[in-house]
């Protein structure tokens, strides 16, 4: 009998706590939460990736052809795998017809000449234009005497037109130094008639390899690559809308060389090849610094591209787990709870970046999530090692005093 009437008054007890709790509209009754398990958030970098395969290739080719109808061939002045300058000879053949054959290089001799005065023209143009600070674009027109060029620059601020007033630059450089060794082949091959009578020596366009060469004479008669190295990978449709030219990439080689840093330089917006049953692959090209070519990394060699898709340097940061619906557990500094919005960053490794809502090594409490309030008073499990054992001895306290005091109080 006495049991239950324990047993009912605890009930009743309970059911009365909980009445008054429910009803407490002016928050009369002071709530508590219990935290059994926090957290502090964190500083790191965040970085999101995407990882590729990809193959090295040379960064330049140039197919070298023999026209048979111009003469009979005669030597190859070259061998596969041999290294070649610009200048340097790769075959002789002798002529059919010496006057067509002159003619022809005299033809092609004055019109490189002309491109390479309408090229200097343009590059001593754009050297002496001075670019006016203003909000709108720049119309440049160029007139060499026989045609026009038209060269519009979008100015988004100086120092971004400039670049690009310096991009215009290399670029017009580069071409004005391939006409110019184009020329200075002509003319050497047409010297070479005129010495001979009926043959001519073809040299090479270009500094590089000769990684093929056509002993049958079919089409093309030899290949030249280039020794600068670039990387080729593939996109799928998906990683397509993901990434863009500029992006930093580590080029992962099975070397000493190890990681190597580089960029992407070109990514193609036509697929390889369309076909209504497979998924479509897009080309990109990623570049890396000249002083990081080796003599270990060959054409060829098969590499992984870490792609960084985006990056946040000393970010603030969370376990994913400690995140609900958008919303953390702030423990403040005046020992109550507070529920925060937050707005997510980059997610890698369970941890997750706070854009807004959170500052470094703040505490959040996230266990048990369904007994935490906002707003509320918390408290947290009692640290036994942190106590000092000294200052609670029964002998280190002053029995006398406090029961006086608190005798005197009654």
């Amino acid at each position: 009998m006495r049991h239950k009437r324990t047993l009912f008054l605890t009930l009743l007890f309970i059911a009365v706590n909980f009445v008054l709790i429910y009803i407490d509209d002016e928050q009369k009754v002071d709530r508590i939460s219990y935290v059994d398990e926090w957290d502090q958030t964190q500083t790191m970098d965040m970085r999101e990736n995407l990882v590729q395969n990809g193959v090295l290739k040379p960064i330049e080719e140039e197919h070298i052809y023999f026209n048979q109808q111009q003469g009979n061939f005669q030597s190859f002045m070259v061998e596969k795998g041999e290294t070649v300058d610009v200048g340097d000879p790769l075959y002789t053949y002798s002529v059919t017809d010496y006057n067509q054959t002159y003619r022809a290089l005299t033809n092609d001799i004055q019109r490189l000449q002309d491109e390479v005065s309408s090229l200097e023209m343009i590059i001593t143009e754009i050297e002496t234009y001075n670019i006016p600070i203003q909000d709108d674009s720049i119309q440049i027109s160029i007139n060499n005497g026989e045609e026009e060029h038209e060269l519009e620059i979008p100015v988004e601020g100086q120092l971004e037109t400039e670049f690009q007033k310096q991009q215009f630059l290399l670029e017009k450089s580069a071409n004005l130094a391939e006409k110019e060794a184009q020329l200075s082949s002509l003319e050497n091959q047409l010297s070479d008639l005129e010495q001979t009578g009926d043959t001519i020596t073809v040299e090479s366009p270009m500094a590089g390899i000769i990684n093929q060469l056509s002993v049958s004479l079919d089409d093309p008669l030899m290949t030249i690559s280039s020794q600068e190295l670039q990387v080729y990978g593939e996109l799928t449709e998906e990683q397509r809308s993901m990434v863009e030219e500029s992006m930093e990439v580590g080029i992962i080689t099975e070397t000493e060389l190890d990681t190597l840093p580089g960029a992407i330089s070109d990514i193609s917006d036509v697929p390889e090849e369309g076909d209504l049953n497979e998924d479509s692959s897009y080309p990109i090209t990623v570049t890396f610094d000249e002083e990081y070519e080796d003599e270990l990394l060959k054409p060829g060699f098969h590499v992984g591209l870490d792609i960084t898709l985006n990056e946040s340097l000393a970010a603030v940061v969370i376990n994913q787990d400690h995140i609900f619906d958008q919303e953390i557990w702030k423990m403040t500094d005046d020992g109550t709870l507070e529920r925060t919005n937050i707005t997510p960053g980059i997610e890698k490794d369970q941890l997750v970046e706070i854009i807004e809502g959170a500052e470094a090594n703040e505490p959040v409490a996230y266990d048990p999530v369904e007994r935490l309030r906002d707003e509320t008073t918390f408290i947290t499990a009692l640290d036994l090692e942190a106590l000092t054992w000294f200052m609670i001895k029964p002998e280190n306290i002053e029995w006398k005093k406090y029961l006086v005091m608190g005798l005197s109080s009654r």
